[in-house]
């Protein structure tokens, strides 16, 4: 089982202390930090240390929005989720918020009021910034990886076009690399072809 991450901040009094899971969403509620919880122990994690940028906003906010068009014109059978859903991983005992998560069917929460804390991702979207990348790539994969639900699981660069997308195989996890606003993004997993045109409509990348 993985530690908790190297670069939590010792200053803040939060930090460390062992929660409930409605205690910690109560917390991340007061406090607008989007805290983590490892192993029942509150982590301070890179994208809580201040606030996300213009262009990372955009992204995420296009994305969630051509997601939810898109659901709505398809009868609503997926819901998509802005960064305030917290995600539960029941394998590793960890709980995050992801910058953009949906679900198809049934939706299951590790809350007591059920409707906090999501268990049952179809699909997870991180936008990266500086202070998150390897975060993303590692830590926040392994999370992922470990919740039987998330077939798919998308990185997109808000500085420029890029968009990782990697799929749940037999064997593992399958990468595709997507570099051209002509790209459209096959999320499988929500039954979503999502053009990248959209995602950086606001944002001048390269």
């Amino acid at each position: 089982m993985s530690a908790a991450p190297k670069h939590i901040t010792p200053d803040d009094p939060n930090v460390g202390r062992r929660m409930t899971a409605e205690e910690w969403l109560d917390l991340c509620e007061a406090t607008g930090i989007k805290y983590e919880r490892h192993n029942g122990v509150v982590v301070r994690p890179p994208e809580g240390m201040s606030g996300a940028r213009r262009d990372h906003n955009r992204a995420a906010g296009a994305t969630l929005a051509y997601l939810d068009r898109v659901f709505a014109e398809a009868g609503d059978v997926c819901e998509v989720f802005t960064s305030d859903q917290a995600v539960h991983c029941e394998a590793l005992n960890k709980d995050v918020y992801p910058d953009v998560s949906a679900v198809c069917g049934e939706q299951r929460y590790a809350d007591k009021d059920e409707d906090r804390l999501l268990a049952n991702p179809s699909l997870v979207i991180e936008v990266q910034s500086e202070s998150t990348t390897a975060y993303d790539h590692t830590d926040k994969l392994e999370i992922y990886a470990a919740i039987p639900s998330v077939r798919e699981y998308v990185l997109i660069d808000p500085h420029r076009v890029r968009a990782e997308l990697l799929r749940r195989q037999e064997a593992g996890w399958n990468m595709q690399v997507f570099t051209s606003l002509k790209d459209e993004v096959d999320l499988a997993s929500v039954g979503v072809r999502l053009p990248l045109k959209a995602v950086y409509r606001r944002i001048d990348a390269a």
